[in-house]
């Protein structure tokens, strides 16, 4: 956590990526809510991305975006032959909301999950 606050207060760094996947949720929410409020903050300020990735939000109201990813799902076209993985993640929530003005021209969808599917080199084409 110190280290990210130095690299924080160094600057210099257009994202910082803390990666607490393999901390239990019990201890990564010991972590102050007013951490995370200042690398925000500092993060900002220096016009950087934190990426966060954790079991648990521990960031809390803090954070700017917040995905769930779901479990990959393995694919088969046999019971023997893995042909691939499929993936899905969801937004959970946002910190700014879509603004209600409406363009002069045609949006991109909003979606708030996507979902899809990486294949093996031995399964082909399809």
């Amino acid at each position: 956590m110190r280290v990210t606050d130095l690299l924080l207060q160094a600057g210099g760094f257009s994202a910082i990526i803390l990666d607490l996947g393999s901390v239990a949720p019990e201890f990564a929410s010991r972590i102050p809510l007013a951490t995370w409020f200042r690398y925000r903050a500092a993060a900002e300020r220096s016009q950087a991305s934190i990426l966060l990735l954790t079991q648990h939000a521990c960031a809390k109201s803090s954070a700017g975006l917040v995905l769930r990813l779901q479990p990959a799902i393995a694919r088969h076209n046999e019971p023997t032959v893995f042909t691939g993985i499929e993936h899905c993640v969801e937004v959970v929530r946002e910190r700014f909301a879509p603004t209600n003005v409406v363009p002069m021209r045609k949006q991109p969808q909003n979606d708030r999950s996507a979902s899809w599917h990486s294949r093996t080199t031995w399964a082909g084409q399809r």
